[in-house]
């Protein structure tokens, strides 16, 4: 007597069939999310990248402002005096203002409103007698951009 299942099947030899691998349908679904993850990240770091170079990391442009400016001012401007025989004016100051030759530095208080609106504020007017004094203030005698 043959086995049911060999008749069905239409196998002769009476075997059993091979099992049949059934893969299980792949759903784009994941592929997406995964993508989209994939991008996240990557944006992420691109943006977390450019905060860092553009507000953490410094770019120097010039190294060295005061050697960089002696290079380039042209030889033929001839520094004064130091015999003592053009001496500088000295420094004047008071409560609300610096001169020295012609850099000078004068603040103003101002006073607006009344009562409770009352603000008051303080104002600088600074003028300098040459670039080159404000050239190292702020970046440590370096340039940066």
């Amino acid at each position: 007597m043959t086995d049911q299942r060999s008749l069905v099947l239409g196998d002769p030899a009476g075997e059993a069939p091979a099992p049949v691998r059934r893969r299980w349908p792949r759903s784009n679904l994941g592929r997406r999310l995964l993508a989209v993850a994939v991008t996240m990240v990557v944006v992420a770091a691109a943006l977390g990248y450019w905060v860092l170079d553009r507000y953490f990391i410094d770019h120097v442009a010039i190294g060295d402002v005061a050697a960089y400016e002696a290079a380039v001012t042209p030889s033929t401007i001839t520094p004064p005096a130091t015999d003592g025989s053009a001496r500088a004016a000295p420094p004047v100051t008071t409560a609300t203002s610096y001169t020295n030759g012609r850099t000078s530095i004068e603040i103003s208080t101002v006073v607006q409103g009344s009562g409770s609106s009352r603000v008051t504020y303080f104002v600088a007017d600074v003028e300098l007698g040459a670039a080159t004094q404000l050239r190292s203030g702020f970046a440590n005698n370096k340039w940066l951009n």
